[in-house]
């Protein structure tokens, strides 16, 4: 135990608390727990001096690398000063692909020097590059004589423009394809802007012609017979995150092909403005996904200007996500304009999610109605409001599937409503999963009507009792445990033993998993009990219980 509070004092820097635990116990008996290296990590540069001071020899290389990805050249620097231990190659590798470069320098130039052989600098530049650290880009340099293309083009990704820039200007590496791609992809314009004007990499086609390889020869060859996808993905994604500019530039320039699923995320998103310069400027059009996922995302304006203008309706799907989500108004117009319809999931999962104004409304003006789903739905996810109404308007009844979804999640005063008022039971399902959530209230109120129980009662009780125990839901196994009558035969049983013996909260001992193998004429206990015996076994070997093992 003071070997857990020791190093919870000094993960949270609580010096008195160590100060007291020297007091009355001493360092020296923590030498084994890397006292040292727990501070360091945590950037708590008093404890470190404190402990040091004191004696505290639990400290590894591990200490001077973590501080180093950190940033905190205190530490490090009196680490250096003041112990043995060292870095390692490590503690460069962090505090580079972190920004850290007065540390970086400090370890190059005092402790482990940035060897040129190490590959592992080839990754460590890259790393650096793609998180926009420009200074340690320009340090790093003249000791790594190798890069890979991710540099580039993963810096563009990122829209680290000044990266990309310096990397062009002093590097030989160059970019792939994926770095236009990428930058147009997250709305980098002035990056994509930099790519097309100065880099032959920038495009395909361009360093085809002006850097003629066998290698660029055979893809640009391949992008004609079959369209590369990037070309498409590009214009779609700035399209779909509503960035105008940058569609246009693509546009402008032909640094992108396109496909009718630019126009159809951003309707998706709510983008009217994008849809429209597409619309107007593009040929490729739209599908019917535009008008159903801006359906589905509220977006009545998208909605409206592609059905009058574009000639697409949608399909059933619109309207059925619409309601789904409570999108009353788009539900509206859809029925008004269009003829399209919906099906059955709409008011089932209108009703699911409690959007009671649209399922009345649904009801008043569509035929569709829907299926027991809806109940069982808006039962399991604990809407009675929903669940009254449809019983009240005799729309669609419910199963079995009502009351074991309500159990699962649960709600009680479902379950109760519905004994009252539907004629339908509940399966062995219901309570295994509420004792596996630990619903002590719904277990209890499953156990007082058995009426009600589709199945095998006992069979019932012995899978619950399994499950709850499984999951560390011992007050719901304790509360079992007491009001059953159905426990004559647990010596034949070795789950039920682990069980109460774990539910009355006495610790396990060799003995009593000794008597617990012994069962079943001295069998092996059945696959089911494996888990619970793992879990004893676990228990007995705790130190804790050492000393009260018999």
């Amino acid at each position: 135990m003071q070997r857990v509070v020791m190093l919870v004092a000094i993960w949270n820097n609580r010096l008195d608390v160590v100060q007291y635990l020297h007091k009355t116990v001493g360092l020296e008996w923590f030498q084994g727990d890397k006292l040292l290296d727990v501070a360091a990590r945590c950037n708590h540069l008093g404890m470190v001096l404190y402990l040091h001071e004191h004696g505290c020899g639990g400290c590894t290389a591990d200490a001077m690398d973590a501080a180093a990805g950190n940033g905190n050249l205190a530490i490090v620097r009196y680490l250096h000063q003041h112990r043995g231990e060292g870095g390692t190659k490590h503690g460069c590798f962090e505090s580079a692909k972190n920004g850290h470069l007065d540390v970086l320098t400090y370890l190059n130039q005092h402790v482990t020097a940035i060897d040129h052989n190490d590959e592992g600098w080839i990754n460590v530049f890259d790393e650096v590059a793609t998180n926009g650290h420009l200074e340690t880009v320009q340090y790093l340099h003249p000791y790594v004589e190798k890069c890979t293309s991710s540099a580039m083009d993963d810096a563009a990704k990122n829209g680290h423009l000044d990266v990309v820039q310096w990397l062009h200007a002093n590097r030989h590496e160059g970019c792939s394809y994926e770095a236009m791609y990428n930058a147009g992809k997250h709305g980098h314009l002035e990056t994509v802007k930099f790519l097309h004007q100065r880099l032959t990499e920038g495009c395909r086609w361009r360093q085809a012609w002006t850097k003629p390889s066998p290698w660029f020869c055979e893809a640009l060859i391949e992008s004609w017979i079959k369209p590369t996808p990037w070309l498409y993905e590009t214009l779609s994604a700035a399209a779909g995150n509503g960035q105008l500019e940058m569609v246009k530039y693509l546009h402008t320039h032909q640094l992108s092909k396109s496909s009718t699923t630019a126009m159809d995320r951003a309707a998706e998103n709510g983008h009217l403005d994008v849809v429209q310069w597409l619309f107007r400027h593009r040929t490729e059009g739209c599908t019917n996904d535009a008008v159903d996922w801006a359906a589905k995302n509220n977006h009545l304006d998208v909605v409206r200007w592609l059905v009058e203008h574009c000639g697409v309706t949608g399909t059933k799907y619109g309207m059925d996500c619409a309601a789904a989500h409570g999108h009353l108004s788009v539900v509206q117009w859809l029925h008004e304009h269009t003829t399209v319809g919906c099906t059955v999931a709409a008011i089932n999962n209108a009703a699911a999610n409690n959007h009671m104004e649209v399922v009345e409304w649904l009801h008043m003006h569509r035929n569709e109605r829907c299926t027991a789903d809806a109940m069982d739905l808006a039962a399991g996810n604990g809407h009675l409001e929903a669940v009254e109404w449809l019983h009240d308007h005799q729309m669609g009844g419910c199963t079995t599937k009502a009351m074991d979804w309500a159990a699962d999640a649960g709600h009680v005063h479902v379950l109760q409503w519905l004994r009252v008022n539907r004629s339908q039971r509940y399966t062995i399902d219901a309570m295994v999963d509420a004792a596996c959530r630990g619903h002590l209230d719904v277990v209890a109120w499953l156990f007082g009507v058995p009426e009600l129980l589709h199945g095998d009662f006992n069979k019932m009780i012995e899978v619950a009792l399994l499950h709850a125990f499984q999951h560390d839901h011992v007050h719901v196994v304790h509360w079992m445990l007491r009001h059953s009558t159905h426990l004559s035969r647990t010596l034949e049983n070795g789950c039920f033993v682990c069980v109460i013996y774990v539910a009355h909260n006495e610790p396990p001992t060799r003995r009593m998993l000794d008597l617990i193998r012994a069962t079943k004429n001295g069998g092996d206990l059945r696959y089911a009990c494996n888990p619970c015996m793992v879990k004893m076994e676990r228990m007995v070997d705790c130190p804790c219980n050492a000393q009260r093992s018999v």
